[in-house]
């Protein structure tokens, strides 16, 4: 609070009382920078597999997430599944999406066997349409 006394008059002391927004405001900018710095972290949750590069650009598809870590782990989405009940799992989650895409995130040590084998499960569980998941190589 800040406190004005009027030096004019000596017997009249007037005290005016504001509120300083300053602090108030500072506290909310330093909140919203940490906001700003955590969101990209929170939404890249699930496990971490490394990708395969590609100089091309492909078509972006959206869908339900599957990924194969290079420990031959498997998830829907973040949701850690087995191969038995994966075709199970994708027969429920498949409806909910919009449509009837899946992406593929597969380490790129995998045997191309193993990728394979989750892609027929991926079309059993009712996947009409399948993609792979590649980060952007450098062309060099």
């Amino acid at each position: 609070m800040a406190f004005h006394m009027n030096p004019s008059s000596d017997e009249n002391e007037e005290i005016i009382a504001e509120i300083n927004i300053t602090p108030l405001t500072d506290i909310f900018l330093v909140l919203l920078i940490i906001f700003m710095v955590t969101a990209p972290a929170l939404i890249q949750q699930g496990p971490k597999v490394d990708l395969p590069g590609s100089t091309s650009k492909g078509e972006a598809v959206t869908g339900l997430t599957i990924t194969l870590t290079d420990q031959r782990e498997l998830f829907v989405n973040e949701e850690q599944v087995t191969r038995e009940n994966l075709v199970e799992v994708l027969k429920r989650e498949l409806p909910k999406t919009s449509k009837q895409e899946v992406v593929l995130n597969a380490d790129k040590g995998l045997i191309l066997e193993e990728i394979v084998q989750v892609m027929d499960l991926a079309r059993q569980g009712g996947a009409q349409k399948l993609a792979i998941a590649t980060r952007q190589a450098s062309t060099q």
